[in-house]
């Protein structure tokens, strides 16, 4: 079982002024002060073999992926619709899991 982590985004503010520590540095700027939450990572009962687009090449019927970008886990299809799991790049991402164009024909929503 994979259990959620919670990822902050931490900024420090001084008067107006921000500094984003993520390395245990800090210093002050003109930049306004965000703060964002990102959850990353499965439902703790749902688990994942890997973290879209990790392992691309490994992607097989019924292999696991978490999306970042929808917060959800989707599974590869079976033939002969597994190779459109493998099919990404920057430039080609119509089968990208919960986002892609037709991610519907390589993808089944965990």
């Amino acid at each position: 079982m994979k259990i959620p982590v919670l990822t902050v985004g931490l900024a420090l503010c001084f008067g107006g002024a921000c500094s984003k520590d993520n390395s245990n540095t800090s210093s002050l700027s003109d930049a306004p002060c965000p703060v964002s939450l990102a959850l990353v990572g499965g439902s703790s009962n749902q688990s994942h073999d890997f973290i879209f687009p990790d392992g691309l090449s490994e992607y097989k019927a019924g292999t696991k992926v978490f999306q970042a970008k929808t917060g959800r886990t989707y599974e590869c299809k079976g033939f002969p619709y597994t190779v459109y799991c493998r099919q990404y790049s920057e430039g080609s991402t119509q089968f990208e899991p919960g986002v892609g164009s037709n991610w519907m024909a390589a993808w089944d929503l965990k």
